[in-house]
């Protein structure tokens, strides 16, 4: 799996996991510039990990800097942790700011999932984000949480806020407004789905009233899903 952004220069970050048979399962970077050109003599490795790195998610912050979340912890999926770094190119190499190759830890569970998470640079180095847990074999509980990482890599809001708890939490999009945090939501069940908005207070720490923007049944097996977050993705707000 991999994930790739601006670098705020003309070029690109890319980061990818080893999810091979063999290890080692770390995740690894480069850095290229507007012509396709490597900027690091060799591939980076920015996280580093005993059993397994996978499905990372990355965003671009000031120039020459990203942040980026990962899962961790089986060799199966989902994972059983999700952890979030900050990476910058210094010298021709990535330099990681939190806790060398290992990162800041943000959630455990034996079920969580960092596809779905969705990443806000907050201005000053930290990071707003979401990370979900899912009761992968039936379905029957899942929970999105909504969490924040200062400049230091210092986790706030204990385990998070949790913004859904349903039996299926999909994708997450979030928008930063001024001192609010907008998050739409993908969630129901398999029959049912729901797109809900919400308006959470940054400075005062509550969410506001949930809104449902749309819901619907799924169609038959094979049909595609007529509720997504990703439809919002591009709104103009």
């Amino acid at each position: 799996s991999w994930d790739f952004a601006p670098d705020g220069l003309g070029g690109a970050f890319i980061v990818w996991t080893n999810q091979g048979s063999a290890g080692p399962h770390d995740l690894y970077a480069q850095h290229v510039d507007g012509d396709g050109v490597a900027q690091w003599p060799t591939l980076q490795t920015i996280a580093e990990s005993d059993s397994v790195c996978q499905y990372p998610r990355i965003v671009a912050d000031s120039p020459g800097k990203f942040l980026v979340v990962w899962g961790e912890g089986n060799t199966v999926y989902p994972a059983g942790e999700v952890r979030v770094q900050r990476v910058e190119s210094v010298a021709g190499t990535a330099h990681t700011a939190w806790n060398g190759l290992r990162g800041v830890n943000i959630g455990e569970s034996t079920q969580i999932y960092s596809g779905y998470s969705e990443l806000i640079p907050d201005g000053s180095g930290g990071v707003y984000l979401n990370w979900t847990r899912i009761e992968w074999d039936n379905f029957q509980s899942s929970q999105t949480r909504l969490i924040y990482v200062d400049g230091n890599g210092s986790v706030n809001w204990n385990n998070g806020y949790v913004l859904e708890n349903a039996m299926m939490c999909g994708e997450i999009r979030l928008l930063k407004q001024g001192s609010n945090l907008v998050t739409v939501a993908h969630y129901g069940q398999p029959a049912l789905e729901t797109i809900s908005m919400r308006s959470f207070d940054l400075v005062n720490g509550n969410a506001a009233d949930e809104l449902d923007l749309a819901s619907g049944y799924r169609g038959d097996i094979g049909d595609p899903t007529i509720c997504r977050a990703d439809d919002f993705a591009h709104m103009g707000w």
